[in-house]
């Protein structure tokens, strides 16, 4: 070596620590983990939120097709067969299948699967109850106290499953759970995490239906009730002004109509008549045939009357054998024409043993200012006067 040269020294490594340049497999490895561990958390994220999402746009009134969204979104994210919900009835111990989502290809059980016995899988719903999940990696790895349910999960074609109670404050509603049906598999802690805050959100929800249903419950039955009380007030209302022999109105109902009448006529001067009637010889017909002969001849008269006034006429049963209408906008020569075709229509009557009826009439029409007491006065003599001069006659009375 001559005078200012550089040694130059190279350094020699056994053979098995030769470094290299590429990354060992253990590196490798790691790596693939943590991209594994991303990809699962990615895909955790976006599955809570599109689970966020549905549930945000749940509306109580369509349930239904909402429950079904989000069964969905986890059967997707869980790459399960079938996803589904649930009831329970705790007293009568069954299930229920309420809701199901199966992916393209798999057959349904929810309308087989209808009031299934707790028996069916011993010691699930226990299970349930102190708020624990079932997972299920094969049905051979059934607990011996659940042995009971195998050929009940084959029927179905179930090779793996994991459920999860839905729990709201401590009461158990139901479960929701998931199916493989072509290979066993494990349930990682992210799957199984997911599941455990959709049934958080599935609890929640059924709960806020089940309120919602009550509420609506409560209102039918409440509107049920007012229903009812309207049409016991409705019932109330007619007794109290109808007459129960006749089904006409009664006095009490006539006068009130006559009130409002009188009223109008003060605001709007328009024409008012009145038309007293009463039976002929009708304390001859009781004494003779006996009162139920008589209540007969007082309904016969009362249908042929209510048939033969006009809808705007208001007819009462005016007391015992008399019976009045109250001819609205009509004048006195209108009220007579109407008085002259009630007598003819009761003469046509046939009420054996009677061999014939008749009636008497008196008609009034209203003054200017004439006071309705006055009318009926006026029209009561008119009636006093046909009874006089003969009965079944029709006389107007005369203005004072």
């Amino acid at each position: 070596m001559k005078e200012g040269d550089v040694a130059r020294h190279h350094q020699q490594f056994p053979p098995e620590i030769q470094p290299t340049q590429e990354p060992s497999a253990h590196l490798q490895r790691q790596a693939e983990r943590r991209a594994a561990v991303l990809q699962e958390l990615n895909r955790f994220h976006d599955a809570a939120a599109r689970l966020a999402t549905a549930n945000a746009r749940l509306r109580l009134e369509q349930i239904d097709e909402g429950l079904h969204e989000c069964l969905g979104i986890l059967g997707e994210f869980l790459d399960a067969d079938r996803a589904y919900l649930f009831i329970n009835n705790l007293e009568e111990r069954y299930w229920t299948n309420t809701h199901e989502w199966c992916a393209p290809g798999v057959q349904g059980y929810r309308e087989a699967l209808q009031h299934v016995s707790f028996d069916s899988v011993p010691g699930l719903a226990e299970l349930f109850l102190r708020g624990e999940s079932f997972v299920l990696t094969s049905l051979h790895d059934l607990p011996p106290s659940m042995a009971p349910g195998q050929a009940f999960l084959e029927m179905q074609g179930i090779r793996s499953m994991i459920l999860h109670p839905l729990l709201t404050d401590g009461e158990l509603l139901g479960f929701v759970g998931f199916d493989d049906i072509e290979d066993e598999r494990d349930f990682s802690s992210t799957e199984q995490a997911m599941l455990s805050l959709a049934a958080e959100n599935f609890a929640a929800t059924l709960a806020r239906q089940r309120q919602y249903q009550h509420v609506q419950q409560a209102r039918i039955e409440l509107e049920s009730v007012n229903q009812r009380l309207r049409e016991a007030l409705e019932e109330v209302q007619r007794l109290a002004r109808t007459d129960p022999l006749t089904e006409l109105s009664n006095r009490r109902w006539m006068q009130e109509c006559l009130a409002r009448e009188a009223a109008r006529r003060q605001r709007t001067p328009i024409p008012l008549s009145i038309i007293l009637m009463d039976v002929d010889h009708f304390k001859m017909i009781n004494d003779r045939f006996g009162h139920d002969v008589g209540d007969k001849v007082l309904r016969r008269l009362a249908d042929t009357f209510r048939e033969t006034v006009r809808c705007k006429d208001v007819i009462a049963r005016w007391g015992g054998e008399e019976f009045m209408v109250m001819a609205t906008d009509t004048g006195l020569r209108e009220a007579e024409n109407l008085a002259e075709r009630l007598r003819h229509e009761a003469g046509r009557l046939r009420v054996p043993p009677l061999e014939q009826l008749s009636i008497s009439l008196g008609v009034a029409e209203a003054g200017l200012n004439e006071e309705i007491n006055r009318l009926i006065v006026r029209a009561d003599r008119a009636l006093y006067r046909a009874k006089s001069e003969g009965r079944n006659l029709t006389i107007v009375a005369t203005t004072d």
